[in-house]
């Protein structure tokens, strides 16, 4: 599997239907544990130009490893991930690309349809849906990385806790105060649309409002990265609750008024330091908390490169290994048959 490939399986995508890789895709369940999985825990919708062109800010992530409550359309970048399985030829590791390489040409793949030329800063400007680029980095890149937008659909700069004895105390804490609860009824219906009604593209909005609300996003970024930075659970709360109020005023549909949805939040927000909605609209909920909180589960966060080029052999020791035979029935009689064949290769 080389750059070749990849670029060629990029280009496969742009000609023919998304759709028809989805009959030869298996069963995604057995990439649960080797494609990586990412969470957005501040400045969602930083990384994309239309919003940082009216203020500069960072989009936080956080690569994590799998859990099994994790599923479909709930903010994890799924639709990215399953472009990533396809565009990469379900590999379980890639050896020959960084994880910023591999990054750029899973965005460019998601984004085909959308941009003529896959380069970031060649991006049509009539765009009509654009994937941002905080999935595909969160995906590829380990640890906690602050991702910084200032203009652009790709990030000016990249600030990452990634060692996993450095910031081991970190990571610890981190894990230890983030509690994820799934939200107990459909916030995200099928035809569910996050920029319904879009404030910052709306034209009677003044200019001076529009960035009020896209600052406000800006500085909850900032008081979620300094909060873990700091160990300050104040902070890292008060940056989750930032954030979900600003998604609030600049898209009201990314915190739906569903009665029984913010009386459930609600309840969370009150007691704990802090919540925030997994993805647009719900999801799950985020909740920040020194104590248990019920209901929840807890992630872990992963410093393996899944890109390993240029990645010192320090950092490789525990690379989870692959499962690329999968679960399918055809697989179990492939296996068996092998066997038998060196069993009788054995006795000869």
């Amino acid at each position: 599997f080389t750059l070749t490939h990849s670029f060629d399986r990029r280009r496969r995508m742009e000609l023919d239907p998304l759709e028809s890789y989805d009959e030869h895709l298996e069963v995604l369940d057995d990439y649960n544990e080797t494609f990586p999985w990412r969470l957005c825990i501040s400045g969602g919708w930083m990384d994309l130009k239309w919003v940082n062109e009216i203020y500069q800010g960072a989009a936080i992530t956080v690569n994590v490893q799998y859990n099994p409550h994790f599923k479909d359309r709930c903010g994890l970048a799924t639709s990215s991930r399953k472009m990533g399985i396809k565009l990469f030829n379900r590999a379980s590791q890639i050896t020959h690309l960084t994880a910023i390489e591999a990054a750029r040409l899973l965005w460019g793949a998601e984004n085909m349809k959308t941009f003529k030329d896959v380069n970031p800063s060649k991006a049509e400007s009539n765009y009509s849906y654009i994937a941002g680029s905080q999935d595909h980095c969160g995906l590829f890149l380990p640890g906690i990385n602050y991702l910084y937008y200032d203009n652009s659909h790709w990030p000016k700069r990249i600030i990452a806790l990634n060692d996993a004895q450095k910031h081991h105390d970190i990571f610890k804490w981190f894990e230890s105060v983030l509690h994820l609860v799934e939200i107990p009824f459909e916030a995200r219906p099928s035809d569910y649309n996050s920029q319904k009604v879009n404030h910052l593209k709306d034209t009677t909005v003044s200019a001076e409002e529009k960035l009020r609300m896209v600052k406000n996003l800006s500085e909850a970024a900032e008081l979620t990265w300094n909060g873990i930075r700091e160990k300050n659970i104040v902070k890292l709360g008060k940056g989750f609750s930032g954030t979900m109020s600003a998604w609030k005023e600049m898209l009201p549909a990314t915190v739906p008024d569903i009665a029984e949805l913010t009386a459930f939040w609600k309840k969370y927000e009150n007691e704990s330091y802090g919540c925030l909605f997994s993805g647009a609209g719900g999801g799950y909920l985020m909740v920040i908390n020194d104590k248990p909180v019920k209901n929840s589960f807890k992630i872990k966060i992963n410093t393996q490169y899944y890109c390993t080029k240029n990645v010192s052999s320090s950092k490789l020791s525990s690379i989870p290994t692959t499962r690329l035979w999968g679960n399918s029935p055809l697989t179990v009689v492939a296996v068996v048959l092998i066997a038998w064949a060196a069993w009788l290769y054995l006795r000869v």
